[in-house]
């Protein structure tokens, strides 16, 4: 009667974590679907001249990163890393943000003989 009961209790166990794979890929094709999407609208968008600058484009790239970045993590997160690898991780990727978002200040800087941005077209 035990064995019957930690069977049972094992198979529900284990349909629930299916359960639970099968949503989280679920969400994971529909994000990767949406960075499709989106890359697709940048050179269709593109195409039809609806960037006046090279900024509005860095922009837009710079959105479908994030999602492409966050469906990274996701993926990552579910290969079994253990909590202290995965706050490890978080504060490298902090600290490179950091460095990125200071060098991108430096270059959306005006500069001393045009008064314009070196990013701009």
């Amino acid at each position: 009667m035990v064995l019957i009961l930690i069977s049972v209790g094992l198979f529900v166990a284990n349909r629930k974590e299916k359960e639970r794979r099968n949503s989280q890929v679920k969400i994971w094709m529909q994000s990767s679907n949406g960075i499709t999407q989106a890359l697709e609208r940048i050179i269709s968008d593109k195409w039809r001249n609806y960037y006046s600058t090279v900024q509005d484009m860095a922009n837009t790239i710079h959105a479908v990163h994030a999602s492409s970045f966050a469906l990274y993590q996701s993926l990552y997160e579910e290969r079994a890393i253990t909590e202290e690898e995965y706050k490890k991780e978080q504060a490298e990727i902090r600290k490179s943000t950091r460095n990125l978002d200071k060098n991108q200040q430096v270059l959306a800087l005006p500069t001393e003989d045009s008064g314009s941005t070196p990013l701009k077209s």
